[in-house]
């Protein structure tokens, strides 16, 4: 492991294996930072150097389209710090650590609140950027704080919820703060009492086909993994980015309309009174589910994913998003707005 004042640089190192969509692309400077020391020290090479920064997690919610110019950071730290309260857990980890590792930790520990977050990839440090969610449940909803370093001066900043501002996968490290900072740690705060969120249909329906009517943290965790597991394709198999498109918001007036002539249409009602639709839904009725364009596809077991089976690059992924985005447009009237980045 290199020292802290003398970070380990690489030259022209592939990112296929560190992207999960598999595409072959270049980082100019490579190396790997495994505590906040190293990543203080590779962002004042960086700086000496006048090298841009590219920080990379697990490599879940990116569309490499070009080489990355520059000092491209792998965080890969992993510590867990627990620091049990009258109620429940403040759990702060390190931005490296495995997503749905920790949240295994979590449900063994009896610290609740992330059990329909499980099998989501990607790290913590990312979490954030994303407002990672599923299963009616977002990172948000047990988000305190997190450390950063911003890129720029490497002073050390902390921010709040508020901060963040997070929005339905949103938040300003996708806006206004994009590319300022590196994310090292993350604290959440959970329960001791366990609180399950079963309210999206098809938890309901796979808790009810086990006879599960009192589900445990781990009842929740198991079935929120089957049911991804039975329409997501596994990364390491089949190269994809997860769920490539947002649910858009549909006006009133719009949702009406899809109602008539689709009553059978999945729509999610918000908290903040906005209505929502399955994207995936959409993409499918628009006769794109299973389409296979080269080395880029459509999953056939769900229209949310786009995959890479090897061999292609971003450009042939990018063009398949778009004429998906203009089919639904034309069907539906709906912008569909891409979910992981486009690097």
């Amino acid at each position: 492991m290199p020292t802290p004042s003398e970070p380990e640089i690489q030259n022209n190192i592939s990112l296929r294996q560190y992207n999960t969509l598999g595409f072959e692309q270049l980082a100019q400077h490579y190396t790997e930072a495994y505590c906040v020391e190293q990543i203080k020290a590779a962002l004042e090479l960086a700086r000496k150097k006048n090298w841009i920064v590219f920080v990379l997690g697990g490599g879940s919610n990116i569309v490499l389209s070009r080489d990355i110019p520059g000092l491209t950071i792998r965080l890969c730290s992993s510590t867990i710090d627990w620091n049990e309260t009258a109620d429940g857990w403040q759990v702060t980890v390190d931005a490296g650590t495995n997503w749905h590792q920790l949240v295994m930790q979590c449900t063994d520990k009896g610290a609740f609140g992330l059990e329909n977050l499980a099998l989501i990839p990607g790290t913590a440090g990312a979490a954030p950027i994303q407002n990672i969610g599923a299963y009616g449940v977002e990172l948000a909803d047990s988000f305190d704080s997190l450390q950063a370093l911003e890129i720029d001066s490497g002073s050390e900043v902390t921010l709040t919820r508020d901060d963040c501002k997070f929005g339905y996968r949103d938040s300003i490290f996708k806006t206004t703060a994009k590319n300022r900072y590196v994310i090292t740690r993350v604290r959440l705060n959970l329960d001791k009492t366990l609180q399950p969120q079963t309210g999206y249909r098809a938890l309901q329906d796979e808790l009810h086909s086990r006879g599960v009517n009192h589900p445990t943290a781990l009842d929740i965790v198991n079935t929120v993994c089957h049911v991804r597991q039975s329409k997501l394709p596994d990364p390491a198999a089949i190269g994809n980015a997860g769920s490539f498109f947002k649910n858009p918001v549909v006006p009133d007036r719009l949702l009406e309309h899809i109602r008539r002539t689709h009553p059978s249409a999945p729509v999610y009602q918000q908290a903040d009174g906005n209505t929502k639709i399955a994207a995936g839904w959409l993409i499918e009725t628009a006769g794109w589910k299973g389409h296979q364009r080269g080395a880029v596809g459509v999953h056939d077991k769900q229209a949310l994913v786009l995959t890479h089976r090897g061999g292609s690059d971003a450009t042939e992924l990018l063009k398949l998003a778009e004429d998906i985005r203009q089919s639904v447009q034309q069907k539906f009237s709906i912008t569909l707005e891409q979910e992981p980045q486009t690097i």
